[in-house]
């Protein structure tokens, strides 16, 4: 067995403790992306849904393509894991969904056995005319709070466009968590931005949300559910700034 395909059997397996579905990893008429550390160890395409990634010393580049009027009919599962007790992960992640396609994303990052592990995201999403991108991702870091988790997310919508994200956070411990997510509406666009996050012990979190609501008729939800517990921090700022009319 390759390196990449014992890294792939074992960032399955964290993906499935962590509330993941395994089997869709291998399933050839599903599209998805597995990164371990800075190793793209599975990638499967479908019709409609182009991904192409790059493998950096640090971690990943990737850029992910839905065509014009395509729907995804299943969610296209992405992974990002770093399985070892210390690493630096940093993934520049850019998803570019055509006018009039629909997808729904479903991804995991992993930090099963973190103590001293770093994750940095870069995320930039462009959602066109009339298309819709929802983004549900799942959080595991592990007992020992090693983690540090930082997010940084900046979303474009289109006319009549529509982008739904979700982040979780509710098993294990957070470490340390900054989220940082911006949206930018056009006319009659829709953006909703949630955040679940559990937080105990010593963890540190921190969300901010923002959504611009720059056409006629856009809407916009920004919505943070948080606890902590023990001598657990948080900070939650979000705020929708209405600057087209209606």
């Amino acid at each position: 067995m390759s390196d990449y395909s014992k890294e792939f059997a074992l960032l399955a397996e964290a993906y499935a403790k962590g509330g993941g579905e395994a089997a869709a990893l291998r399933d050839s008429g599903i599209g998805n992306l597995l990164v371990s550390h800075n190793r793209i160890v599975g990638k499967n395409e479908i019709p409609g849904l182009l991904i192409e990634g790059e493998e950096t010393p640090s971690g990943v580049r990737a850029t992910i393509t839905v065509a014009r009027g395509v729907v995804i009919e299943r969610p296209v599962h992405l992974c990002f894991g770093v399985l070892p007790k210390e690493g630096l992960q940093e993934i520049v992640a850019e998803f570019h969904i055509e006018d009039q396609a629909t997808v729904t994303f479903v991804a995991h990052c992993l930090f099963p056995n973190a103590e001293n592990v770093k994750h940095v995201m870069d995320g930039k999403v462009y959602v066109g005319k009339g298309a819709s991108m929802t983004y549900t991702e799942t959080h595991y870091h592990g007992e020992k709070g090693g983690v540090q988790v930082l997010p940084v997310v900046r979303v474009q919508v289109d006319e009549g466009g529509k982008y739904r994200s979700e982040f979780k956070l509710s098993q294990g411990a957070v470490g340390q968590l900054d989220l940082d997510y911006e949206a930018h509406l056009a006319e009659k666009a829709s953006c909703e931005l949630y955040a679940k996050v559990y937080g105990k012990q010593t963890d540190h979190i921190v969300v901010k949300e923002s959504i611009y609501l720059d056409g006629a008729h856009a809407r916009g939800l920004a919505k943070s559910r948080i606890v902590v517990t023990d001598q657990a921090e948080s900070e939650v700022v979000g705020e929708i700034v209405g600057s087209g009319p209606f």
